[in-house]
């Protein structure tokens, strides 16, 4: 679509909107592919990495099984196969909760560590060449536009699971 079109109504830009989240979620995707070939000894799908970065992101505690199903709006079995597949791989590990056995933690290996690392360095790169090709307005802009998008994420899902209760 052509940018001078564009200021003729709403209608043009949610089609512009609209076809730029598409495309922009397409290329982050496939950088994120190429980001893993380019890993050596990394055999992990994308899905598989963003359960991975969940659970990094809880650091040394971990995350339960019912943590990541909740996460990820899976259940807890099929979480449980997805986990038994990256333990066999090396990538994470699962651990007795301390305070009540019957609870297992999953954590990340160092190796598990090492992929979850490249993939948050490939989104804060993703992220600085962003921003070094805006000026204060635009990050303005940009942080109020994301604050309103996540706004309506959790309104939304507020809403569906309220549906569901």
């Amino acid at each position: 679509m052509d940018l001078e079109k564009v200021g003729r109504g709403c209608g043009d830009w949610m089609e512009l909107a609209e076809d730029r989240d598409r495309c922009a979620y397409e290329k982050v995707s496939d950088m994120e592919q190429h980001m893993l070939i380019g890993l050596e000894h990394t055999d992990v799908s994308i899905s598989e990495l963003h359960v991975m970065e969940y659970i990094g992101a809880a650091k040394e505690r971990g995350r339960t099984i019912g943590d990541i199903a909740a996460r990820f709006a899976k259940t807890p079995p099929s979480i449980t196969v997805a986990i038994k597949k990256l333990e066999s791989r090396g990538y994470v590990e699962k651990l007795k909760n301390s305070k009540d056995g019957r609870v297992v933690q999953v954590t990340l290996t160092r190796e598990g560590r090492r992929v979850d690392a490249a993939h948050r360095y490939f989104h804060r790169n993703m992220g600085n060449e962003l921003l070094k090709h805006m000026d204060d307005g635009d990050r303005q802009a940009l942080v109020k536009g994301l604050g309103i998008l996540i706004d309506f994420f959790d309104q939304t899902l507020e809403k569906f699971e309220n549906k569901r209760a």
